[in-house]
Formats: C-alpha cells, sequence, structure tokens
C-alpha cells in the first residue's frame, strides 16, 4: 500500500480533532487569545524547519502582495471566523459544514475569478452541496436557536475564506516553493493575529484561566492541527496528485462527528444528518466529475 495512503487518512483523523480541540480550548480562552498563540507557535515550528529552504531573493512584490491576501483569508479571518462559529454553535455543524462546501467554494470561485468552465456535472453538484449545506442551517432556526444559527453561518463563512485562500494561490509566481508560501503567509497572519490582540486585548493573559486542558488542546491544534498534516498533506499532492489527496477530506465529517459524540457528547439531528448526507453526495459527484491533475 502507498504509504501516502496511511498519511492522508491519519492527516484526516488529525484534522477531525481540530474543530473539538478548539471548542475544547474555547471554553477558557477568548477565540482571538487561542488563534494569536497558536499561530505564533505555528510559525516559530515552521521557521525552525522551513526557513533554510526559502530563497526569499526570488520572491517578486506582486507575490509579497499575494501572500498577504493569504495570510489574511486563510489564517486570521478563516480561524476568527471558525472560533467564534463554534463559540456560538459547535464541532458537530463545523464537522459537517466545512468538509463538504469548502471544495465547493472553491470550484464556484475558480470558475468566478480565472473564468473556468462549468459543465453539467460541476452544476448539479454545486447545486446538491448547497441545498444539503441550507438544511443543516435551517435546521436552528426551526428549533429557535439563534445563537447557534449564527454561529453555523460563521463557520460557513470560514469554509468560504479559507476556499479563496486556494484561489489566491493560483496567482503566485510559479517559481515561488511551497515552503516559502507557508512561511510568508503565516508571518503575516500571525502578525494580524498579534496585532488586534494587543490592541483589542491589551496582549494581557492575566485574566485567562491556563489549565490541562487548554495546554493540551493548544499543543493538539499547532502540533496535530497544523504542522504534520502540512507536511503529509504537501508530500501527498506531489505524489498521487491534489485530485486523488482532496478525496481524502471525505473521511473527515464522519470522524469529527464521532469525536464530538465521544468526547464532548454533542448530538446532530436528523435534519442536519440529511442536510450532510446530501452535501456530502454532491462533494462526491463534484469530485468524480474532476479529472486528475498534479
Amino acid at each position: 500500500m502507498n504509504i501516502n495512503y496511511i498519511k492522508l487518512v491519519l492527516v484526516q483523523i488529525m484534522w477531525a480533532g481540530t474543530f473539538v480541540a478548539s471548542e475544547i480550548a474555547l471554553t477558557n480562552v477568548s477565540p482571538l487569545f487561542l488563534a494569536t498563540i497558536r499561530f505564533i507557535l505555528t510559525l516559530l515550528i515552521f521557521y525552525a524547519f522551513l526557513y533554510k529552504k526559502c530563497d526569499f531573493s526570488r520572491i517578486v512584490k506582486k507575490d509579497y502582495f499575494y501572500l498577504f491576501l493569504m495570510g489574511f483569508f486563510g489564517i486570521f479571518t478563516y480561524t476568527m471566523l471558525l472560533h467564534y462559529g463554534l463559540v456560538l454553535s459547535n464541532s458537530s455543524y463545523a464537522a459537517l459544514i466545512i468538509p463538504v462546501v469548502q471544495p465547493i467554494f472553491t470550484t464556484v470561485i475558480t470558475i468566478i475569478v480565472l473564468k473556468e468552465f462549468l459543465n453539467l456535472n460541476s452544476k448539479i453538484s454545486i447545486t446538491i452541496g448547497f441545498i444539503g449545506s441550507s438544511l443543516i442551517i435551517s435546521s436552528n432556526l426551526l428549533i429557535s436557536d439563534i445563537e447557534a444559527f449564527t454561529g453555523t453561518i460563521l463557520i460557513m463563512l470560514s469554509a468560504l475564506t479559507f476556499s479563496i485562500y486556494s484561489v489566491i494561490s493560483r496567482f503566485l509566481s510559479n517559481n515561488i516553493s511551497s515552503s516559502e508560501i507557508t512561511l510568508i503567509s503565516t508571518f503575516f497572519g500571525t502578525l494580524i493575529l498579534t496585532i488586534l490582540f494587543f490592541v483589542t486585548e491589551g496582549g494581557t493573559i492575566k485574566n485567562i484561566e491556563i489549565d490541562n486542558n487548554l495546554i493540551w488542546s493548544l499543543g493538539y491544534l499547532v502540533v496535530f492541527a497544523t504542522v504534520l498534516p502540512y507536511i503529509w498533506w504537501n508530500q501527498a499532492i506531489k505524489e498521487i496528485g491534489s485530485i486523488s489527496t482532496g478525496n481524502f477530506t471525505l473521511l473527515m465529517p464522519p470522524l469529527a462527528l464521532l469525536f464530538s459524540y465521544i468526547l464532548l457528547d454533542h448530538s446532530v439531528s436528523l435534519i442536519q444528518l440529511t442536510g450532510g448526507l446530501i452535501s456530502f453526495i454532491g462533494l462526491i459527484l463534484l469530485l468524480r466529475g474532476k479529472s486528475e491533475k498534479k
């Protein structure tokens, strides 16, 4: 068996735990504090591993502009929307929404921005995906839970911002490496988070309760939700292609729901499961309609 397949399954297991670890950590700290500390630590690790692989002299001004946008959308905006969404909603909703709507958002944005052709299969798949997502969101209104509804909207918007991040990378110069993209975009995103943290919260941890749950959750988010998955994910893209690699995201929703049920005792309603299944079908159709590209 190809070792990349084993690594990709492990990546999905680690990413599925991201929603649960974030929800646990957010019981003690603010969304902004968690995001800032997480990415400061992540940036330090990326710097240690990636700096020597980078050649900054070949990066042009235009690339720095796009890398800044990637940091803004893919790290700052995505993480903040997800964290605030988890505060109002929970990890089960994030597990149902993000893995299935993010590829759909990416496809739609790519078509609009890069003028790529949208065939009939893609139109049907995207429509099915949005129908399923709408069921998940509307389920909160049916039980008059406005707070959870707002949280679910924020989670969906976080998926949208990460899709924007993915499409922006298509505008970078061909000679820029994945190490340079990761290190510089992470730097910009972390810089924005840090500045906002000092402006709005004074950069202090005086009123923050640091316990074992926070330490373990933060450690998980840094190592198992960011560093290891990034390394293995990019290795797989190079060796087996982006579409085959992307197909493994189909494992994330059931795994994340299982972790939410076991660790946080979250339950999911029938209409939410139905919406998730419909979106899941739409995603499968969308992926099957794409040819393999490396």
